[in-house]
């Protein structure tokens, strides 16, 4: 079996303003464009985009490849990064709905696997 690069847990600009009022509200600043080149140059086959409690960014990523030759052997792959009412954030992967957040940590595990994803810690060794 071949080894893939592949890119787990990364943000584009559709996760500004989506993590909530005590947060800071620009997550990230990189454009779908400057991530599809970003992601070419870096050799990746295949990458999640997990944008903080949205999955805006991932069709319009989508269009944006598709209408670009240079990356059509990219793979690109939906996820989220979900907050729950504790503030501790859930990385979702091959989600097909936005999960909302502020839920408890279960109710967002019970929406997981509602949509047959998986899901995982993104910063296991954070405070909370």
């Amino acid at each position: 079996m071949d080894d893939l690069q592949t890119e787990l847990h990364c943000h584009n600009e559709f996760s500004n303003f989506q993590l909530g009022i005590k947060e800071t509200p620009y997550d990230c600043g990189i454009t779908i464009q400057e991530q599809l080149e970003q992601a070419y140059k870096t050799g990746l086959d295949a990458f999640f985009i997990t944008n903080h409690n949205t999955l805006d960014g991932y069709k319009q990523l989508l269009d944006y490849k598709e209408n670009h030759e240079k990356f059509k052997n990219i793979k690109i792959y939906p996820g989220e990064e979900v907050t729950t009412d504790q503030g501790i954030h859930v990385l979702t992967y091959g989600i097909t709905e936005t999960i909302r957040s502020g839920q408890s940590f279960e109710e967002i595990l019970d929406m997981v696997k509602s949509q047959d994803a998986i899901s995982c810690a993104p910063h296991p060794f954070a405070l909370k």
